[in-house]
């Protein structure tokens, strides 16, 4: 049970480090004056649910919800990407 105990530990404070990674990129991204405000304001939403996942984590693993997090997370991050890449391309129409 102890190996068990260990492993999930290990397993959180992988996945904390990498949420953390996604919330730092999606925050700088947030915050780019380069990026429409819309862009923005969809990678501040990455963030925020990122953020709110990394605080749930904390509080304890429970892997059903974990998933669920995660897939919400990759569709916002999905979506955020998207509405980027639709910009660039307009951008790119309009030069």
């Amino acid at each position: 049970m102890f190996k068990t105990k260990l492993h999930i530990g290990q397993v959180t404070l992988g996945l904390v480090n990498k949420l953390q990674q996604i919330l730092n990129d999606a925050s700088q991204l947030a915050n780019n004056p380069n990026l429409s405000l819309d862009q923005q304001g969809q990678w501040s939403r990455v963030a925020t649910f990122t953020a709110q996942v990394i605080q749930n984590l904390s509080k304890g693993f429970n892997e059903n919800e974990v998933y669920a997090h995660l897939a919400k997370l990759e569709t916002l991050i999905k979506q955020a990407k998207a509405a980027q890449q639709k910009a660039e391309t307009s951008a790119q129409a309009q030069s």
